[in-house]
């Protein structure tokens, strides 16, 4: 077994000194992979998914696991950790053209409550407290 120990001195609370983020650093590392270079639709730099809802974080960004002939599409995954409703915005690193509230295994929800308008590649958010949202975006 391997195990990892850190302290973090902080004034204020838990939530002001941005503890569970930090947890999440140290226990879920940045991957790097060596590829060849090659273009790509971001610029060097530029983050992919940036959300500023206050307590809320992006755990999941991934390819869609079935694309059904369909455009390929861009799973966002956002929880809400501190206990309390947040609002703000996801700010997409990419060009969307339609996004859509999924289920935890990305299927549709209900027609009416699914679609969502992405201007300029910023898709509003609203979280309950402890709420985890799934986005489809193509």
């Amino acid at each position: 077994h391997r195990f990892t120990y850190a302290l973090y001195p902080h004034r204020g609370t838990w939530r002001e000194a941005g503890t569970a983020q930090r947890a999440a650093e140290l226990n879920q590392p940045l991957l790097a992979i060596v590829t060849d270079g090659h273009a790509g639709p971001l610029s060097p730099g530029q983050a992919g998914v940036e959300c500023d809802a206050p307590g809320a974080i992006v755990s999941a960004v991934k390819l869609a696991e079935e694309q059904g002939g369909k455009r390929p599409s861009a799973i966002v995954r956002v929880y809400e950790l501190h206990g309390r409703p947040t609002r703000g915005t996801l700010r997409l690193g990419w060009t969307a053209r339609r996004a859509e509230e999924v289920d935890l295994i990305e299927r549709a929800a209900a027609p009416e409550d699914a679609a969502l308008t992405v201007r300029k590649g910023v898709l509003r958010l609203r979280l309950a407290a402890h709420e985890i949202k799934t986005f489809r975006i193509e």
